[in-house]
């Protein structure tokens, strides 16, 4: 039968994401050929969650009106791609080639054009009005479209992770916990989403933790050397701290580097809530910060940091740079199930950051007890980059 409603639509999009894509893509560059500059030089590299994205919105939204979350999301995204430098116009065009997109999806999947084709046509269309208004009003506020800044130290904690400062002259705008798309002269048109390590700094530096993984856009950036420069998007995202509970943060790998830039904001409070970190990683030698942090619970009551890796011993070539403290670290594959195990969360603003896959692990372990106030903060993992975000 033909596709007769959103879902259905949604459905053959999911089935066909590579024809969607390369469709649009297509009809895309036709009209705007500085676009090939700007995106990965392979077509099969570039907006690989777009086909999903787009299904995702159609799945959520009315015949007749965007969902609110729908709605909040391709509006962030109109400020997150400015940083592409397209004008606001260039929205119409992506309209057009959305829906060619789509008219190829039917034409591979031998599908009729339908009512629901038409409507889901027309929610493509206020999609990209939406994210047009939001770049245009970020323009006329003076918002800058993207920022830069300069390597001025790499630290190599381990042989997967590097700490890379660098110096942005002016203070971006971000908040503790936030994260932005990041990309260099190394990485042309790929954005992989960072966040920084530390609160903002009135005099413009800012730290990264950088989980290189073999043959990932990720190594690239953790590889950075003094004097390369790193280029940002608008600063986005909610992990946040409410001030009224106790805080549970659990970091998967460099999941640290968001929940670390919160802990530091949580010293300069005039009261600080009690604190439990459960810092996990691989192995033993990445956990790189564990002696400054068992160093800050000594120091103080109300911080408690709990450590954990997936095994008990390092791999040869893990090449840690730390000495860390004498004390236990638990063997686990995901720091929440270990906190799930460990007491009652229900009463605690809970954090999660990091790869998508422990992130998720680690939120349903704590779902699980019935803990309420739940944060996640997720990439894709394995750095996998995002050019459609």
């Amino acid at each position: 039968m033909p596709a007769a409603t959103l879902a259905e639509i949604a459905h053959l999009i999911r089935d066909h994401p590579g024809t969607f894509r390369d469709a649009a893509h297509g009809r895309f560059y036709v009209e705007h050929l500085e676009a090939r500059s700007v995106f990965p030089l392979k077509m099969s590299k570039s907006h690989l969650d777009l086909a999903p994205a787009v299904a995702w919105a159609l799945e959520q939204s009315s015949p007749a009106a965007l969902a609110p979350e729908v709605l909040r999301r391709v509006q962030q995204m109109g400020l997150d791609h400015r940083r592409h430098g397209f004008p606001p116009v260039a929205y119409a065009s992506f309209a057009q080639a959305m829906k060619f997109g789509l008219r190829e999806v039917l034409r591979v999947a031998d599908e009729q054009y339908t009512v629901a084709a038409r409507e889901a046509e027309h929610l493509m269309e206020g999609m990209c009005v939406e994210m047009a208004a939001a770049a245009v009003e970020a323009d006329q506020r003076g918002v800058p479209p993207a920022y830069s800044g300069e390597v001025i130290d790499v630290q190599r904690m381990s042989r997967r992770i590097s700490v890379v400062t660098l110096d942005t002259g002016l203070a971006i705008p971000f908040t503790p916990g936030q994260h932005m798309l990041t990309s260099s002269s190394m990485l042309p048109g790929i954005w992989l989403p960072m966040s920084p390590a530390t609160p903002p700094s009135e005099f413009g530096q800012i730290e990264f933790h950088v989980l290189g993984e073999d043959d990932t856009a990720a190594q690239r950036l953790a590889k950075s050397k003094v004097g390369d420069h790193w280029s940002f998007g608008q600063p986005s995202g909610t992990l946040s701290v409410s001030g009224e509970r106790d805080v549970l943060l659990v970091a998967n790998a460099t999941g640290w580097a968001p929940l670390r830039s919160l802990l530091f904001d949580i010293l300069t409070w005039e009261r600080q809530p009690n604190v439990t970190l459960f810092l996990g990683a691989d192995y033993p030698g990445e956990l790189y910060e564990l002696p400054r942090l068992w160093a800050l619970s000594q120091a103080s009551s109300w911080f408690t940091v709990v450590p954990c890796a997936t095994t008990h011993e390092d791999a040869w070539w893990v090449n840690s740079q730390v000495t860390l403290p004498d004390l236990y670290i638990a063997v686990s594959d995901s720091p929440g199930a270990l906190a799930a195990s460990r007491g009652s969360w229900h009463n605690h603003d809970i954090l999660i950051a990091g790869p998508e896959e422990g992130a998720r692990r680690s939120a349903e372990a704590l779902r699980a007890t019935g803990a309420p106030h739940i944060q996640v903060e997720e990439w894709p993992d394995r750095g996998v980059a995002s050019t459609y975000r």
